[in-house]
């Protein structure tokens, strides 16, 4: 399925008054040489889009559980073990994990973990392939933890020794291997909250799992040897992450309930929004020397969403060179081909990161802006997205939303230029 969105925002390329000559006025002769400013307004806009982009999350530093506002999360893991521990009996299993962050002030929150009933990989942390009772089953543990919760606590839900027997066996028993789907951490209808904890991605400087801090579950098993008839008494743990050679399979999945209206211009985290932007810039001469491009956009502070004004977000820019016109906005799914057209650097190129202060962003974009201009056919906008998210850093909840109105031209996106012209021959 194709992704969310084709998009174009153009605009209007007019005189701010501080100078006499206007963008048009490149062309003219008798500004040959000098330099001068000007800026791109967006007195009309013909298209603007953003999207929720259904970012693939095995990589992510955090999980999410619980439900604020609009927003759902769900977080899944599959453990796998090594052959030497085939022949065990489990004495008992407990999930472990480490709190970060807390969304939604005071409230009760339980927790529930469901056996996920189907085979799946990476590809499938998507909210809409999980479905309640096909893709996975009724609880078979839970606990109910009261928020806010310190950073750092941990929170351990005993897990049946049958369920995690059966996931032992599985290891050189293809008949039992169905049975070894992992599990769902999901929540129960209740308090407006979410908590954030710690993902099995989370490492040390020496770049092995940080064990204070990461999810695992720890197993107690005794194992008896007939041979000299000795019982032993350990405990192993697993860790469910598929990156850096451990092995397993974990991720959180998301949905916003009332997503941002695709006309908005919007950027988040936790729940990913990306904005795409495109600019006329076609009254740009193409013989001019752009010294000096700055996209400034202004937040708009009743579209932002637990982002405290002050705080500093990086954001990134990235430019798309090619048209992308199966985009859909609305649609969550997410293929192959269309993470290719995201994160691939031969379509997606020139990465320019910028932070926003106060109310405020400003990225530098002038070799953009100046490539659009000698080539206007090659022009098919920007991108804008959370510079964490290629990271994998998901640990702010966080939405912004950028002013974009039509009448109010100063706080909408404009690009503010400065550029020369060759001097006369």
């Amino acid at each position: 399925m194709a992704t969310m969105l084709t998009s174009a925002v153009f605009l209007s390329c007019e005189d701010d008054g501080s100078t006499d000559v206007g963008l048009i006025g490149l062309n003219q002769s008798e500004a040959a040489g000098a330099v001068r400013a000007d800026t791109l307004y967006i007195d009309q806009i013909v298209q603007q889009r953003s999207f929720m982009d259904s970012v693939n999350t095995s990589g992510a530093d955090r999980w999410y559980v619980g439900k604020i506002d609009s927003y759902e999360f769900r977080s899944l893991m599959k453990f796998f073990f090594t052959a030497d521990v085939e022949s065990v009996t489990v004495q008992s299993a407990n999930l472990k994990l480490v709190t970060t962050e807390s969304y939604g002030g005071t409230g009760s929150l339980t927790i529930n973990l469901h056996p996920i009933k189907k085979a799946w990989t990476a590809e499938d942390l998507r909210w809409n392939r999980f479905q309640e009772n096909a893709d996975f089953g009724d609880p078979v543990a839970s606990t109910t933890i009261t928020l806010p919760l310190a950073a750092g606590t941990t929170v351990i839900i005993p897990i049946p020794k049958e369920t995690v027997q059966h996931w032992i066996w599985a290891i050189n028993d293809s008949n039992r291997a169905k049975l070894n789907n992992g599990l769902m951490m999901s929540f129960s209808s209740g308090a407006n909250v979410v908590q954030q904890f710690y993902s099995s991605n989370v490492f040390t400087t020496a770049n092995l799992p940080d064990t204070t801090k990461t999810a695992f579950l720890d197993v107690f098993y005794s194992k008896f040897n007939p041979v000299n008839q000795v019982l032993t008494v350990d405990h192993a743990f697993s860790i469910p992450t598929d990156l850096r050679g451990n092995s397993g399979l974990s991720g959180y999945i998301y949905r916003d309930n009332s997503p941002q209206s695709a006309n908005t211009l919007t950027v988040g985290g936790g729940v990913p929004y990306r904005s795409l932007l495109k600019f006329n810039t076609s009254k740009i001469a193409t013989n001019g020397t752009i010294s000096n491009a700055e996209l400034v956009m202004t937040l708009d502070q009743s579209g932002n969403y637990l982002f405290n004004q002050g705080d500093t977000l990086s954001l990134q820019g990235l430019r798309v060179n090619e048209d992308v016109p199966d985009w859909k906005p609305g649609m969550v799914e997410l293929n192959g081909t269309d993470l290719s057209r995201l994160f691939n650097d031969t379509k997606f190129s020139r990465r320019v990161t910028d932070d926003i202060s106060d109310d405020t962003l400003r990225i530098n974009i002038t070799n953009l802006v100046h490539e659009w201009a000698i080539n206007p056919s090659g022009n098919f906008g920007m991108q804008l997205f959370s510079a964490n998210e290629p990271l994998n850093i998901y640990s702010h909840l966080f939405r912004v939303r950028f002013l974009s109105d039509s009448l109010d031209r100063e706080k909408s996106p404009k690009i503010i230029l400065t550029y020369t012209l060759p001097p006369n021959r």
